[in-house]
């Protein structure tokens, strides 16, 4: 049975452990819609002074949920309304052309199982003191697991339109975001130490998000920028307590099928291991 959750305003510090702000704060697959930043413009056509010409409909950096009510959205600024956080490592993974996640966490502290039989997406435990004395090999595969903050909550896209330009409406919407690049997951959490130096729970008030532009090895790339709006404030109402309910069951169904995957990576070694030991055995003929 899903836990209850209950949300009480009243209670700061429980209410902030459940909703996963402790990590920043220093204290001890789902269906839903899926925030991402579009990398690319959309190009389209545009009367301008009297002539056709290609334009940006939709601008490089724009945030985008797919598939609403059969469109895709673009907006350039967002609006969130957060109620909890989550943690993971994930590492991309060529040979299957998916992604290898560990379980969902309230914080980066603990050796997290991951579906791939082992633990972190094979990062060393603990804190490592001497990252240059270690392997290339391991630079490598450290550098290519990604930290990933998985924020849920409702969003509303200001000003939203769809891949031809025309506006669109999309508000309270459900959504998870998960958010691994090292600035924008740094940002998220500037904005729940915020929340916490206010006392103040992020589900009670608005995160505003827009977009940076970034250059990188492999050409320009985009990080959120947030900001904790604490004007806004929203009561907490029947509902939410529901919505709460849910996204906590995404993450249970989460971490239930990461750790099903890990048990059978854990028998499937075993049984290998025992072959190999069974092959490695010499019979020896005994005279009588």
């Amino acid at each position: 049975m899903t836990e209850l959750a209950v949300i009480d305003s009243n209670n700061y510090a429980a209410m902030a452990q459940m909703l996963g702000m402790a990590a920043d704060t220093g204290e001890n697959k789902s269906s839903l819609a899926r925030i991402k930043i579009h990398s690319q413009p959309i190009k389209g056509k545009a009367e301008v002074n009297g002539k056709t010409m290609n334009v940006d409909i939709i601008s490089a950096g724009s945030f985008f949920m797919a598939n609403v009510d059969g469109n895709d959205v673009y907006a350039e600024k967002i609006r969130m309304r957060l109620f909890m956080q989550r943690f993971l490592y994930q590492k991309y993974d060529s040979s299957s052309n998916n992604y290898v996640k560990t379980v969902m966490a309230e914080k980066l502290d603990i050796d997290l199982k991951d579906d791939a039989g082992n633990f972190n997406c094979g990062k060393p435990s603990g804190y490592i003191k001497d990252f240059d004395a270690l392997s290339q090999d391991m630079k490598e595969l450290i550098r290519s697991i990604k930290r990933t903050r998985s924020l849920y909550g409702t969003v509303t896209f200001i000003d939203a339109k769809d891949e031809q330009g025309n506006s669109v409406e999309l508000e309270n919407v459900p959504f998870v975001y998960d958010v691994s690049v090292k600035e924008g997951y740094k940002n998220f959490g500037d904005v729940f130490n915020k929340f916490s130096q206010h006392g103040r729970l992020p589900i009670m008030h608005d995160t505003i998000l827009t977009t940076a532009e970034r250059k990188g090895p492999s050409g320009m790339y985009y990080i959120p920028v947030c900001e904790a709006d604490l004007n806004t404030v929203h009561d907490i109402v029947d509902s939410d307590q529901t919505l709460l309910r849910d996204f906590k069951a995404v993450v249970e169904n989460h971490n239930r099928r990461i750790l099903s995957e890990w048990e059978e990576k854990q028998v499937a070694k075993a049984t290998e291991e025992e072959k190999e030991l069974a092959e490695s055995f010499v019979e020896i003929d005994v005279e009588e």
